[in-house]
């Protein structure tokens, strides 16, 4: 799969350096940067159906006025907060754009990036202080949802229109096909993470509870941070894509 994707990229770039003029290579190189970003993005968001699920299962404090909340149910969090954030957010959008302010499409990428990475750290911190159970309060799992969700909300509606917008009209098929190769990348990437947490493992596996804690919050800690890094260089490059773009915003 990534070999195809490897293969993808390569040919798209190929294309853009020998069949393209300056502004339709400028536009090409600033669609694969984005993509190539999509995939870490979408892979540590799909945590949320593995190794978010499992964590929830294993080591959050579900109970709520007496009751313990199934951990699937938290599944449902995506949702709620995309229907009830989106007419916000595209709100936020419509009024920045009046005003001049609205961010470019790197940005926002560069922002989702951001805040997919805050939302793993704040599971961490939160995990920091569980209590004697050793089991991490909900409202932290709430917040990784909601910080996914927002940063799902500036990537996911612009990404299919900045691949039309960016590509040449006769490849924009195949730019769309890598797109949602960048996806099935994203996936696989996943897989990978949630395995790194021992959510493949058998739950008596680890004895302690503070030891399977403490492993999953390791490799949270370490690709929120890594996301965060990410972002930060991703927006430092926003001028030089946005120059790129030729005046597609």
């Amino acid at each position: 799969l990534l070999g195809m994707g490897g293969i993808a990229i390569f040919l798209v770039l190929f294309y853009a350096f020998m069949g393209c003029d300056k502004v339709e290579r400028d536009r090409m190189l600033v669609l694969t940067v984005l993509i190539l970003f999509s995939v870490l993005f979408w892979s540590l968001f799909e945590q949320a159906g593995s190794s978010l699920n499992v964590f929830a299962d294993r080591s959050v404090d579900r109970v709520l006025l007496g009751m313990e909340i199934p951990a699937s149910m938290f599944q449902s969090l995506n949702a709620f907060f995309i229907f009830t954030l989106a007419p916000i957010v595209s709100g936020l959008w419509v009024w920045l754009a009046r005003k001049g302010w609205e961010p470019s499409t790197p940005a926002k990428f560069g922002f989702a990036i951001l805040q997919v990475g805050l939302g793993f750290l704040a599971l961490v911190f939160g995990a920091k202080l569980a209590g004697e159970n050793g089991l991490t309060g909900m409202v932290w799992l709430v917040l990784v949802y909601l910080l996914h969700t927002t940063g799902e909300l500036c990537i996911s509606p612009v990404g299919l229109s900045v691949v039309t917008k960016l590509s040449l009209k006769k490849i924009v098929g195949m730019m769309m096909g890598i797109w949602f190769l960048a996806f099935a990348a994203a996936n696989f990437i996943a897989g990978q993470i949630a395995i790194m947490t021992g959510g493949a493992t058998d739950s008596t596996a680890l004895i302690d509870q503070g030891e399977r804690t403490a492993r999953v919050i390791e490799v949270y800690a370490n690709v929120g941070w890594f996301a965060v890094s990410v972002s930060v260089v991703r927006l430092l490059l926003v001028p030089v894509l946005r120059k790129r773009l030729h005046g597609v915003h």
